[in-house]
């Protein structure tokens, strides 16, 4: 559904995507960038609104504010005129988006010469996994889809 290119000076980028997707495309892409980390609250986030549960709050960035809210995910680009109104994408068609990019940048390449201190065994997207449940002190609610492993590594 949605082309990424990785660009080696910026990361990934969006090539192509329906014009209806293109926002959400960007904002994932430029906010998770090659970095699981972020990819991973963007899952959690989504799967706490569409179950529900309770959110940790708005996404803010330099370059967005974004709501995930009982319904619907609203991005608004902090850049634009204020007269631009914001993107507006029904929960379900968001995580699509956004599961689709977790799975192109478990894809991505090892960088090269890459020297990390946590987890240097395993490939980046596993650590940043680890690394992420370690912070929030609970297991992520994408264990066991998209690929990632149910158990382990630990």
């Amino acid at each position: 559904m949605i082309r990424y290119r990785n660009d080696r000076r910026v990361g990934p980028v969006v090539e192509s995507a329906p014009e209806r997707l293109l926002g959400l495309a960007r904002w994932i892409a430029d906010e998770a960038g090659g970095g699981f980390d972020t990819v991973l609250d963007a899952l959690e986030s989504v799967d706490a609104a569409i179950n529900n549960r309770e959110q940790r709050g708005d996404w803010s960035s330099e370059g967005y504010h974004v709501t995930f809210g009982p319904d619907v995910l609203t991005i608004e680009g902090r850049w634009d005129d204020d007269d631009e109104p914001a993107l507006v994408y029904d929960l379900q068609e968001a995580r699509d988006v956004i599961e689709e990019y977790a799975v192109y940048v478990m894809g991505l390449p090892e960088p090269p010469n890459d020297v990390r201190e946590y987890f240097p065994e395993l490939p980046v997207w596993q650590a940043d996994l680890l690394v992420w449940e370690e912070r929030w002190k609970r297991r992520h609610p994408y264990r066991g889809r998209l690929g990632i492993p149910e158990t382990g590594p630990a």
